[in-house]
């Protein structure tokens, strides 16, 4: 695409930008950042459709997706996708001690894949990139899910900055370099006091840290973990690395910013 190609489709929410889009799925924007690819558009239109499919196995908010079937024993055998996610947010739950937990109720089978399928989508749309032939991507989902592979046109690293939950105008509080094939995931900030809860009680959580980043190989892993460090707090990054050694993390709590050392530079606060 060229500089002068920019489109905006009104009726699906979609923004299309030189080797960039942008569209509305899984209640969040998905923005594809390439670095060149063969057949950009055709791509680009695959990802779309691949979420598309995933949102529909996945979603609690569509009467008839996978998972909500399933929860009815209208689906006896889940599909491997269903299968895969399950397990892993009950390996996620054992890892987390509970802190992490997809049921919704103790009481009904009632599950919310939210905060655990938005990692499994961004890796499916960043490996259906790479297998197509592009140099580099970058897959988010809104400010939370990011997975890179490869580098920007340039060269260098896609590099991530890392918003301060307690500015106003949402300026950076530091930056990152995401290692390739990694999974970041960002929870808390804005997001905080609205919809975190500790499963374990079924109360708002209440910690001390504001905002958790976690960076790790599976992006359900970095999800799972970024939401049961706002349960667990500061104390709960050991934990962490105890049950994942290489993972990598940045904690803000409303004293100071907590990052696992080499990958974190944090700006000067202006």
């Amino acid at each position: 695409m060229t500089k002068e190609d920019k489109e905006e489709d009104a009726s699906s929410s979609v923004v299309v930008l030189p080797d960039a889009l942008s569209w509305a799925a899984m209640g969040t924007t998905v923005t594809l950042l390439t670095n060149g690819a063969p057949k950009w558009w055709d791509m680009a239109h695959d990802c779309r459709a691949l979420v598309a499919e995933l949102e529909a196995v996945f979603s609690r908010f569509q009467p008839d997706s996978e998972l909500n079937r399933f929860i009815r024993a209208e689906v006896i055998y889940p599909s491997e996708t269903l299968l895969n996610v399950l397990k892993a947010a009950e390996i996620a739950r054992m890892e987390t001690a509970g802190a992490f937990n997809i049921q919704l109720s103790p009481d009904a089978p009632q599950f919310d894949l939210g905060g655990i399928a938005k990692g499994y989508a961004a890796e499916a749309v960043r490996e259906r990139c790479r297998i197509v032939g592009t140099l580099g991507v970058c897959v988010s989902f809104g400010s939370s899910s990011v997975t890179t592979y490869g580098t920007k046109s340039d060269g260098a690293a896609w590099r991530i900055a890392l918003r301060n939950p307690g500015s106003e105008r949402h300026a950076a509080i530091g930056t990152l370099d995401l290692p390739e094939n990694w999974s970041l995931s960002v929870s808390g900030g804005d997001e905080r006091g609205n919809h975190i809860r500790d499963p374990r009680t079924g109360m708002p959580a209440d910690s001390d840290v504001l905002q958790a980043a976690v960076a790790l190989e599976s992006g359900m892993s970095a999800e799972a973990w970024s939401t049961a460090l706002l349960v667990l707090g500061s104390a709960g990054l050991e934990l962490l690395l105890r049950q994942h050694p290489a993972a990598r993390a940045v904690l803000v709590t409303a004293e100071q910013v907590i990052a696992t050392p080499g990958w974190f530079q944090l700006l000067p606060s202006r």
